[in-house]
C-alpha cells in the first residue's frame, strides 16, 4: 500500500493523472492480497510441514454411567466423551536403493591334482 500512495501522491502532485497506472497498481495490490489471503500455503518454503489435524479416536473415548434411587424409582444418567487425537503428518524423503549389476568371470587359481596315499578313500 506504500508503493500505491507514492505513486498516486507523486501523479496528483505532478498535476497529471494515469488512471491505466493507477489500475495496474490496484491490480497488482489486490492480486497479492487475495493470493495471501486464500492459500497461506502457497508462498510457503520447501520445508513447510502441514500443522496438526485432530482426528477421531473412538477406541479412547469414556462414558460414566450412574444409577440411582429417588424413592422407589431407579434414575439413570449417563455422561460421554468424544476423544479426539492431534495426528501431524510424517513427511521425509524415502531413499530406494538402485539395482547394481555386475558380471565378471571369477578368477579360479588352478589348484595342483595330487594322488591320494595308499589305504585312504577320497569321496
Amino acid at each position: 500500500s506504500a508503493a500505491f500512495i507514492f505513486a498516486h501522491s507523486s501523479l496528483v502532485a505532478s498535476g497529471r493523472h494515469h488512471p491505466t497506472l493507477n489500475m495496474k497498481v490496484a491490480v497488482v495490490l489486490f492480486s497479492l492480497m487475495a493470493l495471501s489471503a486464500a492459500a497461506p500455503g502457497y508462498l510457503a518454503a520447501p520445508g513447510y510441514v502441514a500443522a496438526p489435524a485432530l482426528v477421531r479416536t473412538p477406541q479412547y473415548d469414556s462414558a460414566v454411567i450412574q444409577s440411582s434411587r429417588l424413592g422407589g424409582n431407579f434414575a439413570y444418567s449417563t455422561v460421554e466423551a468424544q476423544a479426539y487425537a492431534a495426528v501431524s503428518p510424517v513427511v521425509s524423503r524415502v531413499v530406494s536403493p538402485v539395482a547394481v549389476s555386475y558380471h565378471a568371470t571369477p578368477l579360479v587359481a588352478p589348484a595342483p591334482v595330487v594322488a591320494a596315499p595308499y589305504g585312504h578313500y577320497v569321496l
